[in-house]
């Protein structure tokens, strides 16, 4: 059928004969396939018309007044596939046509003009096919090249040797080491080049690998190269099975044969001494990789792990050990720290001290002590009180989100939607204009802290961008100064071009704002003062520094955020259980801010430090860990901007708050659509039954009294199959994946905004048809 869809495909009719262009497009308009028609009547026609709209077919008489059709088949090239009609068969200019490009070629005829709308459609699905093979071949050029790049980019020598031992292919870093180019070695022996011998040398492992069909690897000495390789060969066979020839790569590994030599001298020095000593050692190289083991440490590990990197011989990690203070050992310096193995779960005091060898060289000495009985009972009272601390935490906010998250996003939906309503029914550029944003931001900000509330309980996933602390601090100290009491100063000293920490923004705008609201409320009604301090930190190996929760604060770079006020103070007791869900000293608090706090920062693998003094003052001490390489700064989304498509159909809003019924109408009427409202499931149910299939869709809030969204959709779904229905909800996701499956229905969050819910109404709609 024709229609005006943009999304339609386009066809371009040249035909010069009325009669025949109206047969045409006859023929189109009963098509079961929606296409766009346009009509040019000569060559000069046609192409004005390509250059307006690029067709997606062109379908041509041979003949024009102005030209041949032929002319069309160059013009299109490879953009659209073209089709020729002539009055008269003709299969010289068949063939003629079909080699310059025409992807067919038909004879007019009463019939053909009816089986038109056929032609092009397989026409279209042979285009198509062309493509994807075109994409095909391009792939595979795409890949050849990039083998031929890979292949000559290995520094590794490698080689294709026939089995005859003669060179079919060689890479660059082999040609480059033989002094000579790749095409010169080709039809060469391999012992000849590699050897200068005149026949395969007797250790040679390409007649091994012949003899018994096996890959072959092993260390070989060059003796005309001054060096010794690494060697591996892998078959190659042909169709039938036999062995034709092999990949043959050799690694030099000379300077780690002779940095093996040098510490296999060096041993004998240690052995007396290191065997003595009542502990583990070992010694390492700067590559982490270990050269000698004494007798107890090989006891515990249960093998003689030389060469093998010390984090995997000692802690089974497949990964430099966070812990890891070999950049400060080769560097001279001596560090010692307790650590817990990841291997054993026994905890050790480590010595590492730099060894300076003959030829100017370092190594690392690391002398290991074992700990545990020492620590034992203190790390075991420490797990118990922060696992009972973390599972009180979670279970408390986890109530308290699901509490509150359905009618406060609810509030917040009504005051977005009013924004939306005010700001499109005002004329741009009214002072109000400006107010109404700063209430649309302020919703936003609220919906996003609702979100992290979410989040902080386990219902939801954290979104983590790159943040600038300072321009953080900047705008949380800008607004707080105008939410405190005017008797309380706020000082700020921040470190900028400080390195921007990942983490989760609105998240750590809520911990400021928590920690300098309590340090107002803290100073009351004196004078005081708030210092505000940001500065980078870094926490030495062996520094026993410990959080809140008596965790020693691991070694690193740290952004660190300190609070401070000259306000009450806190006694020990206060201290204690200010990171407990629902504990609080205000008449009017609730006890999460502290607690929400704490878990933030544990959430950004941060840590929290509080010391505090009765009459003195209160300073909290924030760190979040720096990346090693610097990041993008955080960037604000654009400002949402309505859809400009028009909607149209009748919806059913199903929601048990009014205010919210009465503004989403509004905005569905906005849109273009028509609005009818129900309190609750069993409402809709009974509006549905009434209107039958006036109803082309229906939003729907998850919890509602009598009947909630779930059975309502539920029932919905019995009378029919196929309505396209919207949920909302205040909660996460995950408590309405039930929905998720079904291809009707679709899944919206609240606070929603106009534009979303207007993007999600108009896709299910064109989905239903």
């Amino acid at each position: 059928m024709l229609t005006q869809n943009p999304d339609a495909i386009l066809i371009l009719v040249v035909e010069d004969e009325a009669s025949h262009a109206e047969l045409i497009q006859r023929s189109f308009e009963s098509a079961q396939e929606e296409y766009r028609l346009e009509i040019a009547d000569s060559l000069h026609a046609a192409r004005e018309a390509m250059e307006r709209h690029p067709p997606g077919l062109i379908l041509t008489d041979y003949r024009l007044p102005d030209g041949d059709g032929k002319e069309l088949v160059v013009l299109a090239g490879e953009a659209c596939p073209v089709i020729l009609m002539t009055s008269h068969g003709n299969e010289q200019v068949a063939v003629e046509v079909m080699k310059i490009g025409a992807q067919d070629y038909v004879v007019k005829s009463p019939e053909m003009f009816a089986t038109i709308p056929r032609i092009a459609a397989l026409t279209l699905r042979a285009w198509k096919l062309v493509l994807k093979h075109r994409k095909a071949d391009e792939a595979i050029r795409r890949a050849n090249q990039e083998w031929e790049l890979t292949f000559d980019t290995v520094p590794d020598l490698i080689s294709i040797i026939d089995s005859n031992h003669t060179l079919i292919r060689v890479n660059r870093a082999m040609a480059d080491r033989c002094g000579l180019k790749p095409n010169d070695l080709i039809g060469r022996k391999c012992f000849e080049v590699m050897h200068g011998l005149e026949k395969p040398p007797v250790f040679c492992p390409h007649v091994k690998m012949m003899q018994d069909g096996r890959e072959q690897s092993g260390e070989v000495e060059n003796k005309r190269l001054n060096c010794v390789f690494d060697v591996s060969l892998s078959p190659l066979y042909d169709l039938e099975g036999q062995i034709v020839a092999c990949v043959h790569v050799a690694r030099d590994i000379t300077g780690r044969k002779k940095m093996e030599e040098a510490l296999r001298e060096s041993e004998w020095r240690y052995r007396g001494i290191i065997d003595a000593f009542d502990g583990h050692l070992y010694i390492s190289s700067q590559d982490y990789s270990i050269s000698f083991m004494n007798n107890k440490l090989i006891e515990r590990t249960g093998r003689n792990a030389i060469g093998e990197p010390c984090f995997k011989a000692l802690h089974d990690l497949d990964e430099v050990c966070p812990w890891c203070a070999n950049d400060l050992v080769f560097k001279g310096e001596v560090v010692s720290w307790e650590m817990l193995s990841p291997k054993d779960g026994r905890w050790y005091n480590v010595v590492n001290t730099p060894i300076y060898n003959a030829d100017g060289t370092i190594a690392k000495q690391a002398m290991i002590y074992d700990i545990t009985a020492r620590k034992m009972a203190e790390e075991e009272r420490r797990e118990l009180e922060q696992k009972f601390q973390q599972t009180q935490k979670i279970e408390s906010l986890g109530v308290l989100a699901g509490g509150i998250a359905h009618d406060f996003n609810n509030i917040l939906t009504i005051i977005l939607g009013n924004c939306f309503m005010i700001l499109e029914e005002s004329d741009p550029g009214l002072l109000q204009n400006t107010h109404i944003q700063q209430i649309e931001d302020a919703a936003n900000r609220a919906a996003e802290l609702c979100r992290q509330m979410l989040a902080y309980a386990g219902k939801s996933s954290l979104v983590q961008t790159q943040i600038d602390m300072s321009l953080l601090l900047d705008e949380m100290v800008k607004m707080l100064k105008s939410a405190i009491k005017k008797n309380v100063t706020i000082e700020l000293d921040l470190m900028r071009n400080l390195p921007e920490i990942t983490g989760d923004s609105s998240q750590i705008q809520q911990i400021v704002m928590n920690l300098i609201i309590n340090a107002a409320e803290a100073i009351g009604d004196n004078n005081g003062t708030i210092r505000v301090i940001l500065t980078k930190v870094t926490v030495q190996v062996g520094q026993a520094d410990t959080d809140v929760l008596g965790n020693t604060i691991l070694a690193g770079s740290y952004a660190c955020l300190v609070v401070s006020d000259n306000g009450c103070g806190m006694d020990e007791e206060t201290q204690k259980r200010i990171f407990e869900p629902f504990f609080t000293t205000k008449f009017t608090g609730r006890g999460l801010g502290m607690s929400a706090t704490l878990g933030i920062i544990k959430a950004h693998e941060g840590a929290l430090q509080l010391s505090s003094r009765p009459g003195v003052g209160t300073s909290f001490k924030c760190y979040f860990p720096l990346p090693a390489m610097p990041g993008v700064a955080e960037t604000r989304p654009a400002a949402e901007v309505a859809p400009s498509i028009k909607g149209h159909g009748n919806i059913l809003l199903v929601d048990d708050e009014q205010a919210l019924l009465s503004i989403c109408s509004s905005l569905l009427k906005s849109m273009g659509f028509s609005a009818m409202t129900a309190s609750n499931g069993r409402e809709a149910l009974a509006a549905y039954r009434e209107c039958g299939g006036g109803i082309d869709l229906v939003l729907m809030d998850l919890v509602m009294p009598e009947m909630g969204g779930i059975e309502a959709y539920r029932e919905l779904r019995k009378v029919a199959p196929t309505l396209p229905i919207v949920i909302s909800s205040g909660y996460s996701v995950g408590d309405i994946t039930e929905f998720m499956d079904d291809e009707y229905a679709e899944v919206i969050q609240k606070p929603y905004r106009p534009g979303q819910v207007q993007e999600v109404l108009m896709k299910l709609l064109c989905a239903a048809g």
